[in-house]
């Protein structure tokens, strides 16, 4: 195993977990903190995916607690 990755791999979870508190910051940490270790293009591949699975994640077990008039003006609009 890279130990370059364990950086990563810590730069991902604070950015998950400030992006489940805060609903920003997902990919935006890691990219700029992970960027000393690996290169751009290899973390973007990674990391979009990992995104995409926590928001999916978030959708399914906490869909009761979104307010969809507003999500979907937001969108429309």
């Amino acid at each position: 195993m890279d130990i370059n990755i364990l950086p990563l791999l810590f730069f991902s979870f604070i950015a998950y977990l400030s992006m489940a508190f805060a609903g920003f910051g997902g990919i935006i940490i890691p990219i700029t903190l992970g960027a000393h270790f690996y290169p751009m293009k290899w973390m973007i591949t990674v990391l979009v995916p990992m995104i995409l699975l926590s928001n999916v994640y978030i959708l399914i077990f906490h869909h009761r607690h979104i307010d969809w008039q507003v999500l979907l003006k937001k969108i429309y609009l």
